[in-house]
């Protein structure tokens, strides 16, 4: 994953930058209500430390991020199937994969041919621009203001020049990452079933050091 660039002079955290934008989130309530809580979850884990409701908070903290991830996906207008809507723990959890599948199916493409590459963050008229920022053959700079739509796919294009990311893209992604066998691939279902039992572990403790 690339470097996130923060603005210079700017010495607090990614995301606290991140959450200085929430107020252009106002239009969409549940994208600003799953920052919010992101903090939340976060700042409660600091005073929680070693202790299980202190990564109960953190995990709390990675789902939220995860559905903060796919309500993003989702009011861009990018298929989702199977995920109308998350209604389970189960569903956060591999929103997390899938945002694991994601990073590194994108920024890989760019590792390949763009050298020093960060991400910038930035506010514009009230819309949150995420642009890729590099050097090509180590004498051209590049800049790319849309990642989700300025990385080569899967076809090629009628006129001959750059391939777009097409919005079913996305989708086969997605498909492929959640699909419900898993076993082929290292064993994914088992990290989805452990990492959502890690929520019920933190509150109950091992069930296997339970006293009967």
């Amino acid at each position: 994953m690339p470097q996130i660039q923060m603005p210079k002079g700017y010495e607090g955290t990614i995301l606290s930058y991140v959450l200085s934008f929430s107020n252009t989130f106002t239009s969409y309530q549940q994208l600003k209500g799953c920052l919010d809580s992101v903090a939340e979850n976060i700042d409660q884990s600091k005073s929680l430390l070693e202790k299980p409701l202190g990564l109960f908070a953190c995990i709390t903290a990675e789902e939220e991020a995860a559905t903060f991830f796919f309500l993003c996906l989702k009011k861009r207008g990018y298929a989702l199937p199977r995920y109308d809507k998350l209604t389970s723990h189960q569903d956060k959890v591999r929103m997390v994969i899938w945002g694991i599948v994601f990073e590194k199916y994108y920024f890989n493409v760019f590792d390949s041919f763009i050298q020093d590459n960060y991400v910038r963050l930035s506010l514009k008229d009230r819309r949150v621009r995420l642009s890729l920022h590099g050097n090509l053959h180590k004498k051209y700079s590049i800049e790319i203001p849309n990642v989700l739509q300025s990385i080569h796919a899967d076809g090629k294009s009628k006129d001959k020049g750059d391939i777009d990311v097409e919005r079913p893209i996305v989708a086969r992604m997605l498909n492929e990452a959640l699909k419900d066998n898993f076993n082929e691939i290292n064993g994914i279902s088992k990290i989805i079933d452990n990492l959502a039992r890690r929520r019920n572990k933190c509150l109950y403790g091992d069930p296997r050091k339970k006293w009967y």
